[in-house]
């Protein structure tokens, strides 16, 4: 047990020749703690007494019964330290404080990625480095942001992005990648996405939206008045079965009755029934069955609907 215990633990000493008292540090994700155990003759851990310093102390707030149970539990100290160690790691990567500073190779590459990228797209960087938001314009001249989280092993280890998109945003990542890449990608999803986005903001601009009540880029359904006390609810299901890719003109605007749910291929059959053709900056809208004959005559205005 000495041999594994100095193996392990190099910086922790006995005091004694009963081996009762040991005193010294342990070392957790390179931070070296102070630590005093005090064995009883019999040499068992189950009445032994610890003494940290603050710095143990504090890390091990909220863990006082884990390390009370380890103690009562554990066969010999080493066994004990080796159960101290892996909580006071679970502790300290519970710390933001705590965590793990990049290496200086990563600030230079960020910086070199950045210089690559153009400082101009860059809209926000918290103070670790860590987060960014990236600035996107579509053909279209449409606003977007992207949010890229960084790992401490970047380019490495792959990061997370996310963005106001009515479709999951996958990107692929190699050690090799860039920012600049990944903002290339983002931009080629945007693409895809234009059509969708030129007829919602078209039925925006010239019906009265019900819901929802300020749309984002995400949303996919709208709700709108088509006169009094009625209203139409529709969304696009194909974006979320198939993504963008492989959308049309003809889907890019799939419109259900309020009130109707689509039930696979049978509903969409009989909503497709339903659609009656209208102006053709709308699309195709439906109308509730035997309300309006086969057209809809429209007056669009920014905030109703004439009929």
């Amino acid at each position: 047990m000495e041999s594994a215990l100095v193996k392990d633990n190099p910086l922790l000493f006995p005091l004694n020749k009963q081996k009762t008292l040991y005193d010294g540090f342990i070392t957790v994700l390179e931070r070296d703690f102070r630590l005093r155990v005090l064995l009883p003759p019999d040499g068992q851990l189950k009445g032994a007494r610890l003494h940290c310093c603050w710095q143990l102390r504090q890390v091990l707030q909220g863990y006082e019964h884990t390390v009370k149970q380890r103690l009562q539990q554990s066969a010999d100290l080493v066994t004990f330290i080796l159960e101290l160690k892996t909580v006071l790691e679970v502790g300290l990567k519970s710390r933001p404080e705590c965590r793990s500073i990049p290496p200086p190779r990563y600030y230079s590459q960020l910086i070199s990625e950045m210089e690559t990228l153009g400082w101009g797209r860059l809209l926000f960087i918290d103070t670790e480095f860590r987060t960014l938001r990236l600035k996107a314009e579509d053909s279209s001249g449409r606003q977007h942001v992207l949010a890229v989280k960084l790992k401490s092993r970047h380019p490495a280890e792959a990061p997370e992005c996310s963005a106001d998109l009515p479709v999951p945003l996958d990107i692929t990542w190699t050690p090799q990648s860039t920012l600049d890449q990944l903002h290339s990608q983002f931009l080629l999803v945007l693409e895809s996405l234009t059509e969708f986005w030129e007829v919602l903001d078209e039925i925006d601009s010239k019906t009265w939206i019900l819901e929802p009540e300020k749309p984002s880029r995400s949303d996919t359904m709208r709700r709108i008045a088509i006169g009094m006390k009625r209203d139409l609810s529709f969304m696009n299901q194909r974006i979320h079965q198939s993504g963008a890719g492989s959308q049309t003109p003809q889907d890019a605007a799939r419109v259900l009755p309020a009130g109707s749910r689509a039930r696979g291929d049978s509903s969409e059959e009989q909503a497709e029934r339903q659609h009656a053709p209208v102006e053709p900056g709308l699309r195709r809208l439906a109308q509730p069955p035997g309300c309006f004959g086969d057209r809809i005559p429209v007056t669009c205005h920014p905030r109703k609907i004439c009929m």
